[in-house]
């Protein structure tokens, strides 16, 4: 651990001495007599640091990829009081893909069993390489889409069938889909527990295709053949995930083998315990029923676990509860049953360590707390009930957990050589425009180059999945997830036990951010480059 005692420059003055960086040739017309010493003012080794040219200092110290936490926007930590949790997905996080088999087979049975479907459906199985978050599913057409970040479509898959851009068009002719209609005609893939949902929609459209040709039903095929229309699949398929999810069965078959199904982490009891001591009020704030958070919080941290935290609130019916939310009441912890009497917030100011809530809402949370909004830094994997409402509506910090982000990052370094090469064709594309403008009549052959530079971005996005690309983009356009994550969330990470490798004082900045377009310019010019020529009548 680095001591605190050295001021800022002696520890970045010692830094570039150990690196052999700190020499007469790296000074300009600067002494370096006595600049490490104490009596050198703090403002005057500042001030050497500034004069240096940026090639010459080491890269940036950065924790290991997979400890990082990355923001969007700048968050002192000092100013954070209030640390929240989600418990799905956040604080219990469910093996993959142990846990999205589980609920495809599950939901499939309850379609077989509960629905007449064909028992011949029974053979199919998850596949963890096919579905990613950010895709919206379509209602009516059976497909699969992925969005960039303006809401253009990137590309459609139907059933396992990638469209082709033709097909695509002919689909959605004007390549754009509002938003007023997500979460209408178009149901957002936007949680973890939402892939098995996008994997037996796209599996069923498949069978039922291959099976009996066109027998799903839409607005261009309304044959008496047709035996089931899309959006009826789609409504049985839900229905079908609500009663697992409602009768208790995906809860039951979770319980029965812990082990299996949820992950066990000594990291998270030391930071929560870490938090609780440096005064820092913790809290539980999970759409799960009690009986079932209690079992799994034993599980991962053990059978005096609500002693970490100061508040816990279960069934609270997120994004409702950033809004009106339910009534608030004290949870039996022995019965599970909610009791009858009327919240004092008052008397809760107190003590509500060891108690176990019901419902509420942001409004309660805050008399019950005096929170302010933005001193609140909630951390949950839901990018809309976690993150979106709970930003906009009340300004609460937000640490928005995507697993998936480990992945990500090691096909990005992985695919290094594919991304210098679409560097290159792009170099080349430059190229042959170089002095040509309105008065050029004949276009440079660029058709080789084109199909070139849409083959690399092809395979750069097949490296992350064969299907939709990565998570965050496609080619070099952002994606849908990648635009609300940068939007809302003010920081991210793949796990949120990686808040241990922070100090309770760190301020989390975004750096320097990617240019805009107009901000990649020569360092040395305004002028044109060399070979531009300039307009003349």
């Amino acid at each position: 651990m680095q001591s605190p005692s050295k001021s800022f420059t002696n520890l970045a003055l010692q830094r570039l001495s150990e690196l052999g960086i700190l020499s007469p040739n790296t000074t300009r017309d600067h002494s370096l007599s006595g600049l490490s010493d104490e009596s050198t003012s703090q403002s005057e080794q500042l001030k050497w640091i500034e004069s240096l040219n940026p090639s010459q200092l080491p890269r940036k110290y950065r924790r290991y990829a997979e400890n990082r936490i990355y923001a969007n926007r700048d968050t002192n930590l000092e100013d954070i009081h209030f640390y929240g949790f989600d418990m799905d997905y956040t604080l219990a996080v469910y093996q993959s893909p142990a846990y999205e088999e589980l609920t495809y087979s599950l939901a499939l049975h309850d379609l077989v069993y509960g629905a007449g479907y064909p028992e011949e459906l029974l053979s199919l199985h998850y596949d963890p390489n096919f579905p990613i978050r950010g895709l919206l599913l379509d209602k009516q057409k059976g497909n699969l889409i992925k969005l960039d970040s303006f809401g253009a479509v990137l590309l459609s898959v139907h059933g396992r069938r990638t469209h082709s851009k033709e097909e695509t068009r002919a689909e959605y002719p004007s390549l754009f889909i509002p938003s007023d209609q997500i979460g209408t005609r178009f149901f957002a893939i936007d949680t973890l527990f939402a892939l098995p949902q996008a994997c037996l929609f796209a599996d069923l459209i498949d069978y039922f295709d291959h099976s009996f040709g066109h027998a799903l039903e839409d607005s261009k095929n309304t044959s008496k053949d047709a035996v089931i229309s899309y959006s009826s699949l789609f409504q049985d398929m839900m229905h079908a995930m609500d009663n697992i999810h409602h009768d208790g069965l995906l809860k039951k078959k979770t319980l029965e083998n812990l082990d299996y199904y949820v992950r066990q982490d000594e990291r998270l009891s030391l930071l929560l315990k870490r938090l609780k001591e440096r005064g820092k009020f913790c809290f539980l704030l999970t759409n799960s029923e009690w009986l079932y958070t209690d079992a799994v919080m034993k599980h991962i941290l053990g059978s005096q676990w609500r002693h970490f935290f100061d508040l816990v609130i279960v069934g609270a019916r997120k994004p409702s509860f950033f809004s009106e939310g339910t009534a608030m009441r004290e949870v039996d912890l022995d019965s599970g049953r909610l009791k009858l009497s009327v919240i004092d917030i008052e008397q809760l100011k107190k003590n509500t360590v060891g108690k176990v809530f019901h419902g509420g809402n942001v409004e309660i949370f805050r008399q019950l707390t005096d929170s302010q909004g933005n001193d609140v830094l909630y951390i949950g994997d839901h990018i809309f009930s976690d993150v979106l409402v709970s930003k906009k509506s009340h300004q609460w910090r937000s640490l928005l957990v995507i697993r998936e982000l480990n992945d990500e990052i090691a096909s990005f370094i992985q695919n290094k050589d594919m991304r210098d090469k679409l560097h290159n064709l792009e170099w080349i594309r430059a190229e042959i425009y170089r002095g040509l403008d309105s008065d050029s009549s004949v276009p440079p052959d660029a058709k080789d180059l084109r199909q070139h530079i849409a083959q690399t971005r092809l395979a750069l996005d097949a490296s992350y999945n064969e299907f939709f690309g990565s998570l965050f983009r496609t080619g070099t356009r952002p994606s849908y997830f990648s635009w609300q994550m940068q939007r809302y969330a003010d920081l991210y990470t793949s796990d949120v036990v990686n808040l241990i490798h922070y100090p309770i004082f760190y301020i989390f900045s975004p750096g320097i951010v990617q240019p805009l377009p107009h901000e990649d310019q020569p360092e040395d010019k305004w002028a044109a480059m060399d070979s531009d020529k300039q307009i003349k009548d």
